[in-house]
């Protein structure tokens, strides 16, 4: 049954005037107010009045009537009514080893199977809900004795056969049932899937025994055939005493059930045992998801990435204090002893303390201190309370999680037998799989008809960027696979006052850069969507690109723990760095690097430390193509400069920025020309002849500045003005380079010892007297530094594993 959300207040402008009209005539019947088709036509101004009222009226009520789901579920809940979450369907899985496989395989419990998808099909994606090893022992006789018959009765074909013809297991003579398997089990836990019919009766009892060097030795099981009245599975443990045994002229290791004991005749139907099964269910698993933070608001909501969500999430809140000894016994109570966990550093100082939230339908007896959530499954999200009904969350920064929930479900995973037949992912010497049961049990949730809101920030831009956040939350929503976007003013002649926009594509690339097409794709999209005045001029409003990328990566020298894992160990760091500097994986968060985030040479010395089996950081540089210099001056600057401020040379040939405010001190670092700049060419003895327009570094090193391979129809003579955008970073050149002459690198003047340096702030001289240079350190630098557009890709590190020196 699908539930309607009636309308609250089904009352309208006219129903509302009318109602009014009445009252005043058993209120006030000396106002002579008429009828409502009347009084439309009079200019009465308590009719005036009454209109406002009505007006007023209609808008609560059509508010009142978009109450969200939660509320209208909060309704129904009155009446003891609930929408049911969908349920998932259920197969047996087989799998099926590699040709040559000779040892056990083990698939762990969630590994995901799936249909294959077709046109009209939607894949669907099943988990299995229990470890499985895959053995390569193979059934290859059955029998059930037979009095006066040696050989007995072979079903060998029955139960291995996909035909479901069925047999009686026992006879009443001599009721046992033998299985032969070519190679004995190993000694790990395995199971027999036993197909029965179902027969619910009276009660028996079977005992299972292997043929072992002195005889048939009992066998302990897990049986969940409740004594083959049911299909289910019989588990074991590979016994070490499995031996051959000859029966019905067979040389086999047997497994055989006896029925030692029943209150009457029974003998189960049986038609067929598989190998290497386990259940699976049309589910799919997510772990570990980051909810958000605790900003101390009452009744903060969650949502979940993925919906409907199945019965089992798990909430976790990061606290600041333990709780209290009530509360933590109720905790206890609601979610059991390993709801509370305490972290502890080396010291045994507390470093965190997380606990696991009880889920409630409702916060009616839920108090200030419940620490009580409520789910929507349908919808998949987490409400909290308030502070009163339902403890708020604590602050704190992404201190929420749900470390694990299932979503999936419905009448869609019913898929008959042999349907699915792809792994999700290789699994070692498992060639195939596939459902040896049709999929059953999946059954859609309930659902209500309803007009979804959109979320905040889409009532906010109503489909319009304004705003730089308008522009990034519309990216969201883009038609296209879009991971990352930031949208910044342009600072470059061409789109000089406009809005730029940059977009990074979801690939599997160390450096993901979008396609043209993607970028024409996402330029239309905004084009229909930014304000008028962006392009008033007749250029295009918005500009669509990739981000500039700079290449960072680490020379170090590691001490492994122990010096024969040195292999591995430096193995291990260079993936850990790889990983940090991914856009899109990397960063201190795993969540991805933000753009214009700096590298501290801190957290790259973390990154390594924290490596498995590295004992120590012998040493440690950070590279980039970039030029980061560490100037010591031969007496301090007595003035505050911010970042940004300008520092040239006294002859202005060269000019560098400021990366960190100073403030009274000898020691200051600048940073210049980078890889991904764009720089101009300029005459040195005429500023408005430009030589070469737009040339992209590809590479800096030192004095040496690299860009693809161009040749110029001019000559670029020594002393040409090398520049960015906005002339925030300047050189001249110092060698020649003829007109016609291919090239792919210039050198240029940099900062050097003895040199004398100024620096202002904006137009301002900020300061008069010219500092010398004492030192310049190029090859340390503490912090690579990004620009605004800018994000980081991991270049080759070089690491080099050193032993500890002794003595």
């Amino acid at each position: 049954m699908i539930l309607k959300a009636p309308a609250i207040n089904d009352r309208n402008f006219k129903d509302i005037v009318s109602e009014a009209l009445a009252l005043v005539k058993h209120y006030c019947p000396e106002w002579k107010a008429g009828e409502y088709e009347k009084e439309m036509k009079t200019n009465d101004p308590g009719k005036a009045l009454i209109y406002l009222f009505a007006h007023l009226m209609e808008i609560i009520i059509t508010r009142l009537n978009r109450v969200p789901d939660k509320y209208f579920l909060a309704f129904l809940d009155f009446i003891g009514a609930s929408l049911q979450p969908p349920a998932p369907a259920v197969t047996l899985l087989q799998f099926f080893l590699s040709d040559g496989a000779k040892t056990d395989q083990w698939v762990p419990a969630g590994t995901q199977v799936s249909t294959e998808e077709t046109r009209d099909l939607e894949e669907q994606i099943f988990e299995t809900t229990d470890h499985l090893v895959v053995t390569p022992v193979k059934l290859i006789s059955a029998f059930t004795p037979e009095p006066g018959n040696e050989q007995g009765i072979d079903r060998t074909t029955v139960v291995t056969s996909s035909e479901k013809e069925g047999f009686e297991v026992f006879n009443k003579q001599d009721p046992g049932f033998y299985l032969g398997f070519d190679t004995p089990f190993s000694n790990d836990t395995h199971a027999l899937f036993f197909q029965v019919i179902e027969n619910e009766g009276d009660s028996r009892s079977l005992m299972w025994e292997y043929s072992g060097s002195d005889g048939w030795i009992r066998l302990n099981v897990k049986d969940e055939t409740r004594d083959l009245s049911r299909p289910g599975h019989v588990r074991f443990i590979g016994p070490e005493e499995f031996s051959q045994k000859e029966c019905f002229g067979f040389h086999r290791y047997w497994l055989r059930v006896c029925l030692i004991e029943a209150s009457e005749p029974f003998s189960p139907i049986l038609e067929r045992v598989y190998l290497n099964t386990v259940w699976a269910e049309n589910v799919e698993t997510i772990k570990d998801e980051l909810l958000g933070s605790g900003d101390g608001r009452a009744n903060q909501t969650f949502q979940l990435s993925q919906s409907p969500v199945l019965p089992g999430q798990q909430v976790w809140v990061v606290e600041r204090e333990m709780p209290l000894e009530d509360e933590y016994e109720k905790i206890v109570e609601e979610e059991g002893e390993d709801a509370v966990v305490i972290e502890r550093d080396e010291k045994g100082t507390i470093i965190e303390i997380r606990v696991r939230w009880h889920e409630v339908d409702n916060f009616y007896g839920s108090g200030p201190r419940s620490r009580h959530y409520i789910m929507e499954p349908a919808a998949g999200k987490v409400y909290f309370g308030d502070g009163t009904r339902g403890m708020m969350p604590p602050i704190g920064t992404d201190n929420i999680v749900c470390s694990v929930y299932q979503t999936g479900g419905g009448a869609q995973g019913n898929v008959g037998c042999g349907k699915i037949t792809q792994l999700k992912a290789s699994l070692p010497y498992i060639d195939s799989v596939t459902n040896v049961l049709p999929a059953g049990g999946g059954v859609d949730g309930e659902t209500l008809e309803e007009i979804k809101e959109r979320g905040p920030y889409m009532l906010k831009h109503r489909d319009r960027a304004v705003t730089a956040e308008d522009f990034e939350w519309l990216m969201q929503e883009a038609p296209a696979d879009i991971a990352v976007c930031k949208c910044i003013p342009a600072d470059d002649w061409a789109t000089s006052g406009k809005v730029t926009v940059i977009i990074v594509p979801d690939l599997d690339h160390p450096k993901p850069f979008p396609a043209e097409g993607l970028i024409g794709k996402v330029e239309g999209y905004l084009y229909e969507r930014n304000l008028v005045s962006l392009a008033a001029d007749g250029s295009p409003g918005v500009r669509v690109t990739g981000p500039n990328y700079i290449k960072v990566w680490a020379e170090a020298g590691v001490v492994p723990k122990n010096i024969d894992q040195a292999g591995r160990v430096e193995e291990k760091v260079i993936a850990n760095l790889e990983t940090f500097f991914h856009p899109l994986k990397g960063g201190p968060d795993n969540k991805g690097w933000p753009f214009g985030r700096d590298v501290p040479f801190s957290e790259v010395m973390e990154v390594i430390q924290h490596t498995e089996g590295v004992d120590f950081v012998k040493a440690l540089r950070l590279k980039a193509p970039a030029q980061i210099y560490n100037l010591t001056l031969n007496e301090p600057i007595p003035l505050y400069f911010p970042a940004g401020s300008e520092v040239s040379s006294a002859d202005r040939n060269i000019k560098y920025l400021l990366a960190e405010e100073i403030e009274e001190t000898h020691k200051l670092i600048v940073k210049g020309f980078k890889q991904g700049d764009s720089i101009r060419i300029i005459d040195k003895d005429n500023p408005d002849k430009l030589l070469i327009d737009r040339l992209c570094l590809t590479g800096v090193f030192g004095d040496e500045l690299r860009f693809e391979t161009i040749t110029v129809n001019v000559d670029i003579p020594v002393g040409s003005v090398v520049v960015t955008p906005g002339n925030k970073v300047k050189s001249i050149i110092l060698k020649a380079i003829p007109k016609n002459t291919k090239f792919q690198s210039i050198k240029i003047r940099v900062i050097r010892d003895h040199d004398a340096i100024i620096i202002r702030c904006g137009d301002i001289r900020g300061y008069f007297d010219e500092k010398i240079v004492k030192d310049v350190d190029r090859e340390n630098p503490v912090r690579i530094y990004l620009e605004p557009d800018s994000l980081v890709y991991s270049g080759k590190h070089s690491i080099n594993m050193v032993m500890e020196e002794v003595g």
